[in-house]
Formats: C-alpha cells, structure tokens, sequence
C-alpha cells in the first residue's frame, strides 16, 4: 500500500425494472387396477414470462444530474419458459406397505431475447426423463418408516440469464449467462418415526441430493487491469463473476429429535441432533474448486400446554460450521453460532394481555469486531375490547435494550466476507387488530 491516501467513487444511477408472472395447467386421471392398485396418469403445463430492463446513467458535471447513458452498463431483456409433463405412476397400498412408483417425460423451452446494448436472442429446448418412488411401511401402529426419490429439473431465472454487467461493487462485478442449461437434481429423503409407552416421541430424517448442470459461480480475477466490452475497468485483484453450468453439486443431512412430555409444567421437551456436508463446485481462473461446508448442531426446545391464558416456547440451538475450499486453502473458515429464544403470551383478568420475545444470539469465529453477542428484546401490553373480544389493541415497544444488529458472515470459493448493515433499533408500534369470524353450525 502506497503511503498517500486514495480514494476511487463511482457516481452513477442505476434503475432496474424486473417483473416476472407464470400460468400452470394440470390434469390428472386415477384409474383403480386391481384390489389393491391404483394407476394415475398426469399432464402439466407451465408457462413463465418475465423481462428486466437495466437503465445506468452517468453523472453530468455541467448538467449537475445523472445524463449521460451508459449502454454497456444497460440492458433491455426478455425470457419466456415454457415445461410440459406426461406421465403416469402406479400405486399398490395395501395395511402394512404402500408402493409407488412412476415415470414422466419433461419438455422444456427456452426462449431469451435482448434489444439492448445489442440485439440477440437463444433458443434453447431441453427433454428429461423424471422417475419417481415412493415407500411407505407401517412396521406397527406406532412406527413408520418413509422413504421418497424424485428427480426435478429447475430453471434459470430472468436475472441469472441477463448479459449485463454490475459494477455497484467495483471489486465483485457480476454479470448473467444466456447460455445456462437447466439443473437437473436427484433427491431421496428417509424418515423413521415412533411413540413410546408414555407420548415419548423419536423422529428420525436423512435426505441427500445430487445435482448435475447445477447453476454455480465462476469467478475471473485479475491479475492486472483489464478492460470489459471495451470501456468497463476490472481493476488488478478484483473479480468477475459469472453463472455457469457444472457438476459436483451434492448435499448429505441428518437429524434425530428425541421429544417426552414435562408433566411438572405441562410442557413437551425436544432434543435435535442434526449433521450435515455441501459440497458446492465452482471455477477460479478455469481451474475448478469444490467448496465444501460442514455443520452440526445441537438444539433444545420446551413448548408448554399449560392452559389458554399462558403459552411459551422456549429454543436454543448450538452450531458449528467449517468452510474448506479445494485450490484457495486459504479461504476457509470455522466459526460457532449460539441462538436462543424465547415467547411468552400471557392473558390476565380484564382482558389484558402481555407479550414478550427475547432473542439472544453469540458469535465467534468471526473477523474482528464482528463477534459480537446480543439480546433483542421486544415487550407488548395490550388489551382485547368488545363483546366477543374481537378486537385488540396493543403498544409494542421492539428491541428494548437497543443492542439489535445484523451481521451476515459468508464463505465463498474466493473470499471471506463479514458484513454488518445498519438497521433500525428500538422503536414503538401501536396496533389495533380486529378478527372477523362468521361460523354457522
């Protein structure tokens, strides 16, 4: 770093009109097969238009307002997805197991058109096969086991496919890909349930997926100043970053809930447990990096059930997270967040009523000056007015302790980043809340 100070603005203004809107059709025919069959056969039809125009100005120094367009900074574009789906599934149920299984043929249009910086358009169709299966066992009346495959495809959205530069961050420019192809996921999900003797309760779930052609990042840094469709910097050390197509996208989760009822307090009490590994494949420089996160956790919660004048809910959750990049070894991280929480709703003679949320969250792991604990406190006192008590009027008073902030913490294949933004603290809200209800029996 030089000694002399420096500094670099960029005073342009930008206006981004996005909209987006889809139709879906289905139809569906169920036919028994047997005693215990059932065949269903299934068309669906969606359609999904959307457009975004990106208008960017510079600004004027003789005009004193933002009047000079900059057209490879705008952009004018248009997409219209269009899936049709047939197929059909067969089902056999009988009182201890139910089967199911299928096959539909997905076709999937594709149809990009931009007018400015310059004209272009991209056609694209897409044909799938999705199969699905499902089993359910009831191993007796108090355990059930459930396990379910499908195969979905996703598609790019408006944004990702729009070819226009951002530079609102001078160090991150970002830009879409018309040429995205659809993800195509397969996803199994396997959950064990059973209640004991005494309402104790044990829930167990494992679901895993793997993606091909998932939409991830591939980023181009610099390694000295390079100029973008002619007249936009990337400056030495910053990045571009773009969404491209790639495998490797896989993901592996786990929980187990253990839940008993408190009697003392009449309350139910669930412990969690719970795993899980992401591994998500990028592109630095043309060299692929697998980004992989791993987490586990511990939570705690005791719900009550003591009367209809007093519920709470009380929650804490533990959890610690790496980050491991495959060619960045440098960019990784490990970091533990703690949270708990706590409601408390409580109707006092008179129609009175006083509420309370206490949100207390810790941080470490983090970059300096960004772990930082806090209790977000809010406290509301109101009371129910009318014959029936349909109406409620309430004075809420939020973040009492004036200590609320936000802090985001991400890891990418690249970098680190911890960002605090500004947000408001306390404040007071009067509210008056009215329930309509008509029931006739």
């Amino acid at each position: 770093y030089a000694n002399a100070a420096a500094s670099d603005t960029l005073n342009q203004k930008t206006n981004t009109l996005w909209n987006n809107w889809n139709v879906t059709g289905n139809a569906t025919y169920t036919e028994p097969v047997g005693k215990n069959g059932q065949l269903q056969l299934q068309y669906n039809y969606t359609t999904q238009p959307g457009n975004s125009i990106r208008n960017t100005d510079n600004f004027s120094l003789p005009d004193g307002a933002y009047t000079i367009p900059d057209s490879a900074l705008s952009n004018t574009f248009s997409s219209n997805n269009t899936m049709q789906k047939l197929g059909g599934s067969y089902q056999y149920n009988t009182k201890k197991i139910i089967v199911s299984f299928g096959l539909y043929y997905q076709i999937a249009e594709l149809g990009n058109d931009q007018t400015i910086p310059y004209a272009s358009s991209v056609d694209k169709a897409f044909n799938n096969f999705l199969p699905v299966a499902s089993l359910q066992y009831k191993i007796s009346d108090k355990q059930n086991l459930h396990i379910n495959y499908t195969a979905n495809t996703i598609s790019p959205s408006v944004t990702q496919l729009q070819n226009v530069i951002n530079n609102s961050n001078p160090l991150q420019l970002t830009t879409g890909n018309p040429e995205l192809k659809q993800p195509y996921s397969h996803n199994i999900v396997m959950r064990y349930s059973a209640i004991g003797k005494n309402s104790n309760m044990f829930f167990a779930t494992v679901n895993g997926s793997y993606t091909q052609n998932v939409i991830s990042n591939k980023s181009i840094i610099a390694d000295s100043n390079t100029w973008l469709n002619g007249n936009i910097l990337l400056p030495k050390g910053s990045q571009l970053n773009m969404p491209v197509n790639i495998d490797g996208a896989w993901s592996v989760y786990a929980n187990v809930t253990y839940g008993i009822p408190v009697r003392v307090i009449k309350s139910n009490l669930n412990l969690t447990l719970y795993s899980g590994i992401t591994n998500t494949p990028g592109i630095i420089n043309d060299v692929i990096n697998n980004s992989t996160n791993t987490n586990a956790g511990i939570g705690l919660t005791i719900s009550s059930n003591i009367n209809e004048n007093i519920d709470f809910t009380f929650t804490s959750n533990a959890s610690y997270n790496t980050t491991v990049n495959s060619i960045n070894t440098a960019v990784s991280a490990n970091y533990l967040n703690e949270s708990s929480y706590l409601t408390f709703n409580w109707i006092l003679p008179g129609a009175f009523v006083f509420n309370t949320q206490m949100n207390y969250q810790t941080n470490s792991g983090l970059s300096d000056g960004y772990n930082q604990n806090f209790l977000l406190w809010n406290v509301g006192f109101g009371k129910k007015v009318f014959k029936k008590r349909q109406g409620d009027i309430r004075i809420t008073v939020y973040d009492l302790l004036k200590q609320n902030n936000s802090i985001q913490h991400s890891v990418t294949e690249s970098y680190i980043a911890d960002t605090r933004s500004n947000i408001l603290q306390r404040y007071f809200m009067l509210t008056f809340t009215y329930n309509i209800r008509n029931f006739h029996k």
